[in-house]
């Protein structure tokens, strides 16, 4: 897990009252039941599909994500 991602799941956790690993718990519970979810509601590429668009909407912005992601790390591109 990188540190930024950690120290933002940290400050949740401590705003929220639970622990990091509580919070990942939760998201993989979450992940789980909406996977189920849709297999029991005859989808069961909907997660897939909506990932494979997440993946292409992040490539159709690479160049934009990488810039933000220096400038925010304080590093030059």
């Amino acid at each position: 897990m990188e540190d930024e991602l950690r120290t933002s799941l940290d400050r949740l956790a401590i705003k929220v009252g639970t622990s990091r690993a509580e919070l990942v718990r939760i998201a993989v519970d979450l992940l789980l039941l909406r996977i189920a979810s849709d297999r029991l509601h005859g989808r069961p590429d909907a997660i897939d599909a909506e990932v494979t668009a997440e993946i292409y909407r992040g490539e159709a912005n690479r160049e934009v994500l990488i810039a933000r992601r220096a400038r925010q790390r304080g590093r030059p591109l």
